[in-house]
Order: C-alpha cells, then structure tokens, then sequence
C-alpha cells in the first residue's frame, strides 16, 4: 500500500488473460507456493521480486498480518489451502511491475 495524506491507497494485481485459472481477474501483487527448501519469508522475497519487483531491502519492511486458510474444490478433489497475509507500505514513486514474465 502507499499512504498519500490521509489516504491509503492498494495496489492489486491483475492475472494474465492467458492463465489456465481465473484468467484476468484481479489477484494478490504477489502469491506463489512454498518449495522444499523455503520458508515463508523466503518464499515472499522470491515471489516479490518476480512478481511485482519489489526488491528485498523494501521487503524488509513487510509485515505479518495474519494467515486465510480455506479449501478449493475441483474434478481432483478438496484441498486445504493457506495463505499468509503480509502487509508492505511502498513508497509513493515506486511502481510495482511484473519481472519474471508471467
């Protein structure tokens, strides 16, 4: 988010037309499971860069807010489901911008 004034502005990202799920349709700034290997913070400076090229040293500043677990349903099956909540206060000229080319 970016503060302007007494506003609190959101920056929300938008999925590709040509993703296989939910094509075009708003999405978190930055999302991607947790390999072997990772942790969550791992995972989220990873994904930062890559999805919205967020570099790590504003990364450092993110936030824990909390976690949503749910389940998705599908011809495969049901699967739990979490995801880990970060807040990040950009500043008001950085621009987040998709890097890994998806």
């Amino acid at each position: 988010f970016v503060r302007r004034g007494d506003e609190i502005l959101l920056w929300i990202g938008k999925r590709s037309p040509n993703k296989a799920k939910f094509p075009g349709c708003w999405d978190n700034m930055v999302a991607g499971g947790i390999s072997t290997g990772y942790g969550v913070w791992e995972t989220l400076v990873k994904e930062a860069e890559e999805e919205a090229g967020i570099p790590r040293d504003l990364m450092s500043r993110a936030a824990a807010a909390g976690a949503i677990c749910y389940t998705i349903t599908n011809q495969y099956g049901t699967s739990p489901e979490v995801e880990f909540v970060f807040d990040l206060e950009l500043p008001d000229n950085f621009t987040p911008c998709n890097v890994d080319g998806r």
